[in-house]
């Protein structure tokens, strides 16, 4: 969190990488909160000319773009010229200390769209990207997240002091396949 902020402040502008469920929206909406703590007003946007539409000179405003490429394949053929939009917003936003963009992509769909496009390639999106990673968890963190799904789940206390029996909850927390999407999926049965 700590580095995103860094990142955002320095840039104006943040994007965030990783693998499915592992907290890139998380991380993009605590990013957010803290900019709406500031008086920026949030402006959720889909695609690029909406946030073009929404651009106002003289307002603070953060920009959240979730999944800016597509969430299963990369979307670059949905608008045209949607490379080339993209890397003007991120250069007039960069330009100007009132805006901040926040984009969210999986790291795959990154990958793909800067091998496919020169103009994202140019973009220098790197600079300002934060790979979010389940290396960078601490047993710590994957506890709380277990703990607060738990804790927020309609799952009967029958079920939840499954868990706490015998320190079962070391085993999802140390699981090579932990993963925040599936501790909230178990979590909502």
């Amino acid at each position: 969190y700590n580095e995103a902020v860094e990142i955002l402040n320095k840039r104006n502008f943040i994007l965030i990488t990783g693998a499915p469920g592992i907290g890139k929206s998380t991380l993009a909406d605590m990013l957010t909160f803290q900019l709406l703590a500031k008086d920026f007003e949030l402006i959720y946007v889909r695609d690029v000319d909406e946030a073009e539409e929404a651009y106002d000179e003289d307002k603070e405003r953060v920009f959240l773009f979730d999944d800016f490429l597509g969430t299963i394949t990369l979307d670059l053929t949905s608008s045209r010229n949607l490379d080339a939009s993209i890397s003007y917003f991120i250069q007039r936003v960069k330009n100007d200390n009132k805006k901040r963009l926040i984009l969210t992509c999986r790291t795959t769909i990154l990958n793909q769209a800067i091998e496919k496009s020169e103009k994202l390639n140019n973009t220098k999106l790197d600079i300002a990207k934060h790979e979010v990673k389940i290396e960078d968890y601490s047993n710590l963190d994957k506890a709380r997240i277990l703990y607060n799904h738990l804790y927020f789940s309609n799952l009967t206390e029958e079920l939840k002091s499954v868990i706490f029996e015998n320190q079962f909850y070391w085993k999802i927390i140390k699981h090579r396949n932990y993963n925040p999407r599936l501790i909230e999926f178990f979590t909502l049965l």
